[in-house]
C-alpha cells in the first residue's frame, strides 16, 4: 500500500483537558473543585522561583538594584499575572460552556394583557357645507380610518370652538359675534387619536357671518 493510498485527518491530542468539562456535565462539584484546585496548584508550583532560600541560611546581601534588573523584574511578574489570569479564565469559560442549563422547579402560562399597534393620523376629508334654514350652516366631512378619541371644529386657525365624540361627520355653526358685516372664516376639522397626536384636514369650508348685537345670519362662502 503506498503511502498516497491512505486517506485521514490529523488530530491534536491533548490528555485530560477535557475532565473539567466532563466533571461539569455530570455535575461532580467535589470532583471539579478539586480538579480545579490541583490544576491552581500545579501552575503554582510551576511559577515559583526554582530555588528558595532556607530558614538557617543566613541573609544574603542586597545589591542595589539596577534599572534593567527592575525593569526584567517588573515584566516577569506581568507575565505570571497574565499566565494566571488566562489559566483563571479558560477554567471558567470551559466550565459555564459545560455546565448544563437548569430548569426552575415552577412554571406558568403568560397571558397578554394587552395590545400594541401602530395607528397613523388621518385627516377627515370631503368637507362639505349647507345652509339651514334658521341662518345657521352645517359642515359634514368623511372618515374612514383608526378611531379617533374626539374631533375638533378648528376655524381660522386660531383653536377649536367645538370639540365632538369619535362618532361625528357634521356640525351645525351659528353667527356667534356681536357685530359682523360680511366677515368671512375658514372652517377645517382636525382628528385627535390622543390629546397631542391628531391630523388637521387640508380640505376646508368657509362660512360668512353678518351679525347686529349677535343677531345674524351664517352662510356658506
Amino acid at each position: 500500500m503506498l503511502r498516497s493510498d491512505v486517506l485521514g485527518i490529523g488530530a491534536l491530542r491533548v490528555p485530560w483537558i477535557g475532565i473539567p468539562i466532563q466533571q461539569a456535565r455530570d455535575g461532580d462539584a467535589v470532583g471539579l473543585a478539586a480538579t480545579v484546585l490541583g490544576l491552581v496548584a500545579v501552575i503554582a508550583i510551576a511559577l515559583s522561583p526554582p530555588i528558595a532560600r532556607g530558614a538557617g541560611d543566613p541573609p544574603e546581601p542586597r545589591p542595589e538594584p539596577r534599572e534593567s534588573a527592575r525593569s526584567q523584574d517588573a515584566e516577569t511578574r506581568r507575565s505570571r499575572s497574565r499566565t494566571m489570569a488566562f489559566v483563571a479564565a479558560f477554567t471558567i469559560a470551559a466550565v459555564a460552556a459545560a455546565s448544563p442549563a437548569r430548569a426552575a422547579s415552577f412554571s406558568d402560562r403568560t397571558q397578554t394583557l394587552g395590545s400594541v399597534r401602530a395607528a397613523t393620523a388621518e385627516a377627515p376629508s370631503d368637507l362639505t357645507c349647507r345652509n339651514n334654514l334658521d341662518g345657521s350652516v352645517t359642515i359634514g366631512w368623511t372618515y374612514n380610518a383608526e378611531t379617533p378619541d374626539n374631533f375638533e371644529i378648528l376655524v381660522d386657525g386660531r383653536g377649536s370652538i367645538a370639540t365632538l365624540g369619535p362618532d361625528a361627520r357634521s356640525v351645525q355653526l351659528r353667527a356667534n359675534t356681536p357685530f359682523s358685516f360680511g366677515r368671512t372664516s375658514v372652517v377645517r376639522v382636525r382628528t385627535n387619536l390622543t390629546p397631542t397626536w391628531g391630523a388637521t384636514s387640508s380640505d376646508s369650508r368657509s362660512v360668512t357671518t353678518i351679525t347686529i348685537l349677535w343677531v345674524g345670519v351664517a352662510r356658506c362662502g
